[in-house]
């Protein structure tokens, strides 16, 4: 009996329906290995039924449809970065700059509350007694197609089933209709939770946020970003960059350097401190 408000029960001897989600039982597998080897990969945690559920009645002995189709499922964190990288653009694998956090967020949001339409994303809560142990999304534009020949095994792997709106909101999004089925939204405070664990500070994810002014500051400086390593990038003390009264102090002292080449180098020592302590340049150019 599923847990979570997102799915029903159902019993074994139920026909398919849209929104049915499938384990990949050996049987299952089987058939994959046969005509399609790819998606025997243990990457696909599940799959979630397309076809809709008219077509999908038993009469008897059989449905109406010769083909059922089916999208596969995959972990969410393991796709992370991928999505993320379709609204932020990446400095490095999993590197972003917090300006672009927003959007981030926005995207989970719409994940949650399955109104991520454009990237053909369905969530799939964790429940153990639909088979999934962590946060999924079923990726509605890889389908997979079985003959309905395979319809008896389909039902045995069969291991729970959406909720009446879930299901017509996989409907529509499959559809691509111009109306909007209503499902209950997360509410506020969980939404952030969720969203938190996957782009917050202490996520596991690989996600890391630089600030936009740590990363203006190493660009001006001639660094390249997209070869630091994250924690050089977020740490300022790992990895210094010149402030402008610095950067100012020594092109002056370069300039008197080429000018004075054979002045003696203690010269240019108290030079350099005299620029150091100047009351001008420490209030002209900031730290």
């Amino acid at each position: 009996m599923p847990t979570h408000w997102t799915y029903q029960a159902v019993r074994p001897d139920e026909d398919l329906q849209q929104g049915d989600i499938l384990r990949p039982t050996q049987e299952l597998s089987q058939v994959f290995g046969q005509v399609h080897p790819h998606f025997t990969d243990p990457k696909y945690l599940s799959f979630l039924v397309l076809t809709q559920s008219c077509d999908l009645v038993r009469r008897n002995g059989r449905c109406s449809t010769r083909y059922i189709s089916v999208a596969v499922v995959r972990s969410l964190a393991e796709v992370l970065i991928r999505l993320l990288d379709t609204v932020c653009p990446p400095i490095q694998p999993g590197v972003y700059s917090e300006r672009h956090r927003p959007k981030a967020e926005q995207l989970l949001e719409r994940v949650f509350n399955q109104n991520e339409g454009r990237l053909g994303l369905f969530y799939l809560f964790p429940d153990a007694d639909v088979g999934l142990g962590e946060d999924a999304v079923a990726f509605l534009r890889v389908s997979v197609t079985f003959r309905a020949d395979h319809y008896p095994l389909m039902v045995q792997a069969r291991t729970g089933r959406l909720a009446g709106p879930f299901e017509s909101k996989l409907g529509w999004l499959i559809g691509n209709l111009y109306s909007r089925v209503a499902t209950p939204d997360w509410e506020p405070s969980e939404l952030r939770t969720r969203t938190e664990a996957y782009l917050g500070e202490s996520a596991e994810q690989g996600v890391h946020w630089v600030p936009e002014e740590r990363l203006r500051q190493l660009r001006k400086a001639g660094i390249p970003v997209d070869r630091l390593a994250p924690a050089d990038l977020l740490d300022p003390k790992a990895f210094p960059v010149p402030n402008s009264r610095d950067l100012g102090i020594e092109r002056v002292v370069n300039i008197l350097t080429e000018i004075l080449e054979t002045a003696d180098s203690g010269l240019l020592k108290r030079f350099k401190q005299r620029l150091e302590n100047d009351a001008t340049l420490r209030s002209t150019f900031r730290r």
